[in-house]
């Protein structure tokens, strides 16, 4: 989807979701996996063990909340580090509307944001 893949060649420093962001990925999901039951329709029932990048982190994919997705072992697994292809990030917005809090952003984007960027970089003095 044009304008929100990745938009360096840079690798994010920060490979992994932890304490707040992977918290507020798998609230956000309710605790539940946010893969599709069949295809790109409805949604697996299972509870939700990993934050994951929708847009793989080996593929330029940024670890921030807006690239993230709460997925089971299962489908976690099966994603593997694929891109993924248009029809799965409109059913997995889709899907989002009726579970994510009312005034959310539904959409996926893999690009860091000033802030983002902020908070990775080092305090002065430090190695």
């Amino acid at each position: 989807m044009p304008g929100r893949g990745p938009r360096s060649s840079r690798r994010d420093p920060w490979r992994v979701f932890k304490y707040s962001p992977r918290a507020e990925v798998l609230n956000r999901a309710g605790g539940r996996c946010e893969g599709a039951f069949i295809l790109f329709w409805g949604r697996c029932g299972n509870a939700a063990a990993e934050a994951d990048h929708v847009f793989p982190y080996s593929k330029g994919g940024p670890t921030v909340v807006s690239n993230a997705q709460a997925l089971c072992k299962s489908h976690n697994l099966r994603k593997g580090n694929m891109i993924p292809p248009w029809w799965y990030i409109r059913g997995l917005e889709k899907r989002r509307h009726s579970y994510f809090p009312e005034g959310s952003d539904v959409r996926v984007f893999a690009v860091m944001t000033a802030e983002d960027v902020g908070a990775r970089e080092r305090p002065s003095g430090r190695l």
